[in-house]
C-alpha cells in the first residue's frame, strides 16, 4: 500500500467519523432523546456531541470522538468548525458546510436547513 492510498482512507475515514457524528445528532434531536437539542462542535482535539445547548461548550458534552490532528489542523478546525444544533422533533438546523482538508484533498460536508447531511 503506497503512502498517497493511506492518506486517501485516513480522509475518507475522517470525514465518515464526522458525517457519523452529525447522523447520531440529527437521529437523538428527532427522536427527542432526553427532551432536547442535540448537537456536534469541535472541542481541540476531539469532535463533541452536545445535549441541550446553544453553543459549543464543554458543560454539554455527552461523548467525545478524538479528532485526526493533522486533518483538524489542516481543515483550521479550531476556527472553521460550525457548531451545528439539531432542533428537537424536526432535525432542523442552520444551514452549514464543513470543509474537510488533507494535503490535496478536500470533502465538503453540507447541512440544509432541513438538516439533511450531504458528503
Amino acid at each position: 500500500m503506497s503512502f498517497e492510498t493511506f492518506r486517501g482512507a485516513s480522509h475518507r475515514s475522517e470525514v465518515d467519523v464526522i458525517v457519523s457524528l452529525f447522523q447520531k445528532a440529527r437521529s437523538r434531536a428527532m427522536n427527542n432523546i432526553e427532551q432536547s437539542t442535540w448537537g456536534v462542535c469541535y472541542i481541540a482535539p476531539n469532535y463533541v456531541l452536545l445535549k441541550g445547548l446553544v453553543a459549543c461548550d464543554v458543560a454539554y458534552v455527552v461523548d467525545t470522538v478524538k479528532a485526526n490532528e493533522v486533518v483538524a489542523a489542516a481543515s483550521d478546525f479550531n476556527t472553521m468548525f460550525p457548531v451545528v444544533i439539531f432542533l428537537q422533533l424536526s432535525g432542523s438546523t442552520d444551514e452549514t458546510t464543513v470543509e474537510v482538508k488533507q494535503n490535496a484533498r478536500t470533502s465538503t460536508i453540507s447541512i440544509n436547513e432541513a438538516g439533511t447531511i450531504i458528503w
